[in-house]
């Protein structure tokens, strides 16, 4: 018959030698007899203190073993009446209701080795993460950039898919995006970038996800990956020659996930057998000095490796068990975590010279996104593609020097025939002289130059349609118009 009462020490060193030769097992026990498996703490601890049991084998499915020492089997073979005697030294204070015991702990900890749940957490980030950069192939497909979006060499139409699909600048946290934070660690810079991250994820994250359970291994991605992405802009804004620095990749929650793995280690290693704490700690060091050495290659965000991993020591520190008042620790890790990221980023925005250029760039920006598309591409023909470097009163004084630049403006004027002619004219030795400065040889500087060509074209033909005796319409006009328009065209968006 079951009964709820609460087992004493006695009952329990009995219980125990019945099973014996072989193991005793507290859950089984507690299930059979219908109580509950913290009834048997106190006891049990009892007859450990006092040498009365000892820890044999964990098994898969029944927990931690125990049995008799040599003193307990005396003492219950005795003729004697069974007396066990206090514990010496005596017992610790009264402890917190959520603060576990050793032998809570040691058997939490076996059972995260031997028999960890089913990761769900791990494979699902995997999974979402191949996921968007799928769609990012749609989008970049569809913009005419699939193979360069494959490549992640850097090409402006694939740079821009990313930024479509989540990836982040400074200049984007300048404008509000914090959201991008989060979103980026989602992004990958071509395929190879995505395999080498999901490999590890996919290898390890199981792994890290059984030792701490999904709740906690959640945590731990989502905070690290935050904090990475935030020390990244907040010390790495510009690259140093001043060009624009884009953010994407799971590697700062992917290396908080790896300090995690070595702070569950550290934390658990006194229930853990010398051999395999041995084993652990070598593949441990050998994946932190791979991962360092990685970090300071071209291309790659020491920043975001380090601020991830620093978030995610702290916040599995602060959810690691042991803990009194558990649950304030993990609210106080995560908040540390959080907020020490936010100032290190509010302090660069407000005092770094970098974040001063991300900040000039934004006022170009914004005085650049209220011009016309041919005004813009007579910035752009002036300075190249470093127009970032430009501040507002040079992109003033570039405005005005190429006002003319604008066929439209001219087609719309409705003045007498000399002035109509001299603003045909300026057009004319405006676009003429844009036409030298163009970047070097290449697809973006072919259009520009094929569209102030065409401007000096059109307003060539005006100038002699204006000269010509009696203004007779001619269809060279109509022609360099045309041409215009489709040049133009050619040049696209512009940002």
């Amino acid at each position: 018959m079951l009964s709820s009462a609460t087992p004493d020490a006695e009952t329990l060193l009995r219980a125990i030698a019945a099973a014996a030769p072989g193991l005793w097992f507290p859950q089984p026990h507690a299930d059979s007899h219908g109580i509950p498996r913290e009834a048997l703490t106190e006891p049990l601890w009892l007859l450990r203190q006092t040498g009365l049991v000892e820890v044999g084998d964990w098994v898969k499915g029944l927990g931690q073993g125990l049995r008799l020492s040599d003193r307990g089997t005396q003492a219950v073979t005795s003729p004697d009446p069974l007396a066990i005697p206090s514990p010496v030294p005596l017992p610790p204070p009264r402890r917190e209701p959520d603060a576990p015991l050793a032998l809570e702990q040691g058997d939490a900890v076996r059972t995260a080795v031997l028999d960890p749940p089913p990761a769900v957490v791990a494979p699902s980030l995997l999974y979402a993460n191949l996921a968007w950069f799928a769609v990012g192939c749609l989008v970049a497909w569809r913009h005419g950039v699939g193979l360069e979006f494959l490549k992640g060499d850097g090409h402006p139409g694939a740079m821009a898919t990313l930024m479509d699909t989540g990836a982040t600048t400074a200049g984007a946290v300048w404008r509000g995006d914090w959201w991008r934070l989060a979103t980026c660690c989602f992004v990958h810079i071509g395929l190879f970038h995505l395999l080498c991250n999901m490999l590890m994820l996919g290898l390890m994250g199981p792994f890290a996800e059984g030792l701490w359970g999904k709740g906690r291994f959640a945590l731990i991605y989502g905070v690290a990956g935050v904090c990475g992405s935030a020390a990244a802009m907040a010390l790495h804004p510009v690259a140093p020659t001043g060009a624009v620095v884009m953010m994407a990749g799971a590697s700062g929650a992917l290396w908080g996930m790896l300090a995690g793995v070595v702070v569950w280690v550290v934390r658990a290693r006194q229930h853990l057998p010398p051999e395999l704490l041995r084993e652990w700690a070598r593949k441990l060091m050998f994946l932190v000095v791979m991962n360092v050495a990685i970090s300071f290659a071209p291309g790659v965000s020491a920043e975001a490796h380090f601020g991830g991993g620093a978030a995610g020591a702290v916040v599995a520190w602060s959810v690691s068990g042991g803990h009194r008042r558990p649950r304030l620790w993990a609210v106080g890790g995560v908040g540390v975590s959080l907020l020490a990221s936010g100032l290190l980023l509010a302090g660069t925005i407000r005092w770094s010279d970098g974040w001063q250029a991300v900040k000039e760039r934004e006022k170009v920006r914004r005085l650049i996104a209220d011009m016309r598309l041919d005004e813009r591409a007579a910035i752009r023909a002036a300075v190249g593609d470093d127009w970032g470097k430009l501040s507002p009163v040079n992109v003033n004084a570039v405005h005005a020097r190429f006002l003319y630049v604008n066929p439209a403006r001219v087609a719309a004027v409705s003045v007498g025939p000399p002035t109509l002619r001299g603003m045909a004219e300026r057009l004319r030795l405006a676009a003429a002289e844009a036409v030298p400065q163009v970047p070097p040889e290449n697809e973006l500087g072919d259009r520009y130059r094929d569209y102030f060509t065409a401007v000096a074209a059109y307003a060539t033909a005006l100038r002699d349609e204006l000269d010509r005796p009696g203004r007779k319409e001619t269809p060279e006009v109509d022609v360099a118009w045309k041409a215009y328009g489709e040049a133009q065209a050619r040049l696209g968006r512009w940002e």
